[in-house]
Parts: structure tokens; C-alpha cells; sequence
């Protein structure tokens, strides 16, 4: 199965418990057989989106604007923002590599646009 896991937080960029934990959701998924992609912001990147591979999960990562550790009106902003950022500088790899299943973590609720 295809799986695509959608979070705020990952590695490399992050070493935070939450993009921890999201690692190790991708490597049980990836030890029980299943191809694993995630996708997460990065403030950091310099161009649109970066695909690589950690630990034989792809990491796809979008240039975004700071949702930790900023403002809560920065925050809110750009975590509005989030979904029309991934689909914009991902939208070629979603359309060629279609998932059989999408888990998206919490806290922010701006991934419904993405998911849909």
C-alpha cells in the first residue's frame, strides 16, 4: 500500500519529538511492507520543494513561512497558507504518484485542502 503522511513537523529540518514520532510511524509502516512518502513544511528551503530519501521513507518537503515558534498571528497566517503551499510546489508529484491511504496529523487544521 501507498502511504502518504502529511505533518507540520519532520526530519531532517526538525528535531523535535512530534517529526520524531512521525519518523518512526513512517519506518513501522515502511518494516510492515508499504511504500511511504512524507510531506512537511520547511522555513528553510531555498527553492519550492526538496525530494529526498530518509531511512528508505521519500520526504518531500515545501518551502513554507515559520509556524513554530513565531507570532500567533505569523502562525496563523502562514499555516493558512500551508495546503496552497504544498499543492503549488508539489502539485507534479501528486499527480504521478497517487496514494492509497492519507493520514494527516494535528495540530493544525489546514491540511483539508490538500487532502481533498
Amino acid at each position: 500500500m501507498k502511504i502518504c503522511l502529511i505533518t507540520d513537523d519532520y526530519l531532517p529540518s526538525s528535531r523535535k519529538s512530534a517529526g520524531k514520532m512521525m519518523h518512526e510511524l513512517a519506518l513501522e509502516f515502511k518494516s510492515r511492507g508499504h511504500d511511504v512518502t512524507v510531506v512537511a513544511p520547511s522555513a528553510n528551503l531555498k527553492k519550492s520543494s526538496e525530494i529526498s530519501q530518509l531511512d528508505g521513507v521519500t520526504v518531500c518537503q515545501f518551502r513554507s513561512g515559520e509556524i513554530k515558534n513565531v507570532s500567533n498571528v505569523k502562525r496563523a497566517i502562514n499555516e493558512t497558507l500551508l495546503s496552497y503551499h504544498a499543492w503549488g510546489a508539489l502539485k507534479p508529484y501528486f499527480k504521478q504518484d497517487h496514494h492509497d491511504l492519507i493520514i494527516y496529523y494535528s495540530p493544525t487544521i489546514f491540511w483539508g485542502r490538500l487532502v481533498r
